[in-house]
């Protein structure tokens, strides 16, 4: 009951302690492509991207909108429609491994989610971390 007590007192300390978190500089997010294929914003909300394999499999490397920046590593996992999860596999540099590659050829039905995360980008030498990327495999765009 004392903790109750003393848990109280500095949730109402704090509540009265004004916050300057709003003017925080943040840290700025790179929008990252897979090739052609980007994210864009809808009503000020970033939407992930609908495509087909083919699209896919054409664009398997990872690049930035301009100003262009290197992507270092990144991590892929997968959830084919009606299977389990598959990944992450920690990926090295800006392309889809083999591996990755034949995972997406050897579907049988090319729908699911794809999940891009964890992506290290090189800005003017310093890494950096990208916005995560959602990619909707779908039969048809």
């Amino acid at each position: 009951m004392k903790r109750f007590f003393v848990f109280l007192a500095l949730a109402t300390i704090s509540l009265s302690i004004p916050s300057f978190a709003q003017n925080a500089p943040t840290e700025p997010s790179v929008l990252v492509c897979m090739g052609d294929v980007c994210p864009h914003f809808k009503e000020g909300k970033l939407v992930g991207i609908t495509t087909t394999r083919e699209e896919i499999l054409a664009n398997t490397t990872l690049t930035t909108p301009p100003p262009f920046f290197k992507v270092v590593e990144f991590t892929f996992s997968m959830l084919p429609k009606g299977k389990d999860y598959l990944g992450p596999y920690k990926v090295q540099g800006d392309k889809l491994t083999p591996q990755i590659i034949k995972l997406i050829q050897s579907l049988e039905d090319p729908q699911g989610r794809i999940f891009i995360e964890n992506i290290t980008v090189n800005v003017n030498g310093i890494a950096a971390k990208a916005s995560p990327m959602l990619i909707t495999m779908a039969l048809k765009k």
